[in-house]
């Protein structure tokens, strides 16, 4: 039944949608929609049962809640895409530009003592009594333990600092980005919109499904987070919910770090989407196939340059085209049976 209500949901809206896409702000509306029926924000106390019971016995009213909370959801969608961008750090209005500054040097500050702590070599124990030799292997275990701790941490943000996010999300993303292409010289925000036609309906449904978990999971952090500030008023309020914001708070900690893991494995799938599709680029682009990594890395980085800059308003030539171009032989048709029987 959900799925046909989706289906048809779907087709109501158009493009991609799903009921997911609405489970954030609906989340959102719907406490701040009971607690202001509960009295939560007057000095009556809160009765959450009364109102569950009020909206039993009036199904018609149950039902008007219910259709005002998901056009509500319907409402504020556009304002969920902003946010789940906020999240990732696209900042972008001169009102945050110091907070932008600040949270990315204390990223960029984090990268490089990850940096320095990576690069710890162990030392071979000196001779001596047992005792100092166990010791001293022991600190070797635990500064070889914290060296691979800050490898992970290093992973995950931009090889380049002037590419790093004031959100650790955001560099997480960024640097899945930069490292699919960067192996064979491409930029992948050059190429994005050439590679994809190129991909295999298996890849590409796993990648859109990926997104989609992120968007989901970054919506709901953020609507979880307001909805713990929305249930602040219940702290001091004598009707018992104080667990309420708290439960929000942990919540939307658990979608965030989901949305980290999502992160983590979108990376994975940008890396083999170019590793098993970037030669079908080429081929779509009529553009001959390297014949060697060296090659490949040159072409690449010539072609990735050219997708970059060129804004398709005046013909410019391609700097690495000195050969032909690769067009495919006409297909010849097969015999009919009839005719050669």
């Amino acid at each position: 039944m959900l799925n046909e209500l989706g289906q048809q949901v779907a087709k109501l809206f158009g493009g991609r949608f799903s009921l997911t896409n609405l489970l954030p702000v609906t989340v959102l509306a719907a406490l701040v929609s009971l607690l202001v029926a509960a009295g939560a924000y007057t000095d009556h106390p809160a009765d959450v049962v009364a109102v569950v019971v009020r909206l039993g016995k009036h199904p018609v009213q149950a039902g008007l809640v219910v259709f005002g909370v998901v056009l509500a959801g319907v409402l504020l969608r556009p304002f969920q895409v902003a946010l789940v961008q906020f999240l990732e750090g696209y900042w972008r209005t001169r009102a945050l530009t110091l907070l932008n500054e600040v949270a990315t040097e204390q990223h960029r500050r984090r990268r490089h003592s990850a940096e320095i702590v990576s690069r710890f070599e162990g030392t071979d124990p000196e001779s001596g009594s047992f005792e100092a030799v166990v010791a001293q292997a022991h600190r070797n275990w635990r500064l070889e333990r914290a060296a691979e701790r800050a490898e992970q941490i290093f992973r995950r943000y931009p090889k380049e600092e002037g590419r790093l996010m004031p959100t650790h999300i955001g560099n997480v993303l960024r640097a899945g980005e930069d490292a699919a292409g960067a192996r064979y010289g491409l930029q992948l925000n050059a190429i994005t919109e050439r590679l994809w036609p190129s991909l295999s309906s298996r890849m590409s449904g796993s990648i859109s499904r990926n997104l989609d978990t992120i968007d989901t999971m970054c919506a709901l952090c953020v609507a979880l987070a307001a909805a713990t500030v929305a249930a602040l008023p219940t702290l001091r309020h004598p009707s018992g919910w104080t667990w309420i914001p708290l439960f929000t708070a942990i919540t939307a900690a658990v979608a965030y770090r989901a949305a980290l893991r999502a992160a983590t494995g979108h990376a994975r799938l940008l890396a083999a989407a170019v590793d098993l599709h970037r030669f079908d680029m080429l081929t779509a682009l009529h553009l001959p196939l390297p014949f060697s990594p060296v090659e490949e890395i040159r072409f690449n980085k010539a072609l990735s340059a050219f997708l970059g800059e060129t804004d398709g308003t005046q013909p410019q030539v391609f700097p690495g085209m000195l050969v032909p171009y690769e067009h495919p032989a006409p297909s010849v048709p097969a015999p009919n049976s009839d005719e050669s029987a």
